[in-house]
């Protein structure tokens, strides 16, 4: 599968670029194979534990 290039491939101060890449991947993938649906599915399931864990989600757009 080719990746495309995304806004977050240009943040420089990015640590983890393989892990970055590693996670859009798998966004992708899911959507590819499962559908853009179950991708959103799986993306909401992760704000609540993500906002537990105390990963802030402040300026991220939301809409369910």
């Amino acid at each position: 599968m080719t990746r495309h290039q995304t806004r977050f491939d240009r943040i420089p101060q990015d640590p983890d670029t393989a892990e970055t890449a590693e996670w859009i991947e798998a966004l992708e993938s899911l959507t590819h194979h499962d559908g853009p649906e179950r991708a959103h599915f799986v993306m909401i399931a992760v704000l609540d534990p993500a906002r537990r864990l105390g990963v802030t989600t402040r300026g991220l757009p939301y809409s369910a």
